[in-house]
């Protein structure tokens, strides 16, 4: 027969405790390995089974000491809370008083700094649980919104590199741009099959200012200030591009079919003073906004 520790045992009784007091909607998932957690909740509502989780550490003991109003958790593992902490899911941190048959809560994040964990030099720390957060009924709802703020940070925080690498394509167009005009003047020197490419090359940097330029603005709420200056910009260069390169709707519209264009240099060379002015304009109001 496989024989149990005492801290087995209270482990199991203090997870018996903390799902015993789980609404009955939300879903209490133990780990198939040991990989830190005592195990996963996933919330449910309204008879269903939410995308909002989070993880679970149950501390259990019967002779808690108690200092300032608070549970002293000793010889917790640094790489422990170092994994809660950098875990995806919230990580609620519960500990269990067997002789009272109670227990207090907290987020991983409020028992201790980014910097504590960073730079211990120890390889465990002791955590402070207030008993004031008793765990129990009415605790449930403050936990389900802690986890949705949670769970919605994320996603802004997916949304913003989003906009982010979007952004970043817009410079790199208009940096390209800027580059290609400023260039120009020094084609003349190469031979006509390199002017003939050269060409081409810059006819679809030009069609990538305008692409890049419509893509970000479309990514914005429509009342704002910059959506609607990046929409200006873009019909303007593509005005200027209509000009000298033809035609330049069809290379505007083509992604996959070769297009056969004429360039008018001595066109571009009137409006590249122009052209130039408008790209730093551009990248000077994307990064002063943004």
């Amino acid at each position: 027969m496989r024989k149990q520790s005492p801290a087995q045992v209270q482990g199991r009784d203090g997870e018996r405790w903390f799902q015993r007091l789980l609404p009955a909607e939300w879903l209490f998932q133990r780990p198939s390995e040991d990989f830190g957690l005592d195990g996963t909740v996933v919330i449910g509502v309204a008879g269903y089974v939410t995308h909002l989780e989070f993880g679970v550490q149950i501390k259990s003991g019967g002779r808690w000491k108690v200092h300032d109003g608070h549970y002293l958790v000793p010889g917790v593992k640094v790489d422990a809370i170092r994994n809660w902490v950098l875990h995806l899911l919230p990580t609620l941190f519960v500990v269990y008083d067997r002789t009272a048959e109670m227990g207090c809560w907290s987020w991983v994040d409020d028992l201790v700094s980014q910097d504590e964990i960073a730079h211990s030099a120890s390889d465990t720390v002791t955590l402070r649980v207030p008993r004031r957060s008793l765990l129990n009924e009415s605790s449930w709802l403050q936990i389900q919104s802690y986890v949705a703020m949670h769970h919605a940070s994320i996603l802004d925080a997916g949304h913003n590199l989003e906009s982010l690498r979007a952004l970043m394509q817009v410079v790199r167009a208009l940096v390209r741009s800027l580059q290609l005009l400023q260039l120009a003047p020094f084609a003349n020197r190469r031979s006509e099959t390199q002017r003939r490419l050269t060409r081409v090359g810059d006819a679809t940097a030009h069609r990538t200012v305008i692409r890049k330029l419509t893509e970000f603005a479309d990514r914005l709420h429509t009342d704002e200030p910059l959506a609607g200056y990046l929409r200006k910009a873009s019909a303007a260069y593509r005005a200027h591009c209509e000009t000298f390169i033809h035609p330049f709707a069809d290379l505007l519209s083509q992604d996959h079919e070769a297009v056969a264009i004429w360039i008018n240099d001595d066109r571009m060379r009137e409006l590249r003073p122009m052209m130039a002015l408008a790209v730093s304009a551009a990248l000077a109001e994307l990064t002063s906004t943004r």
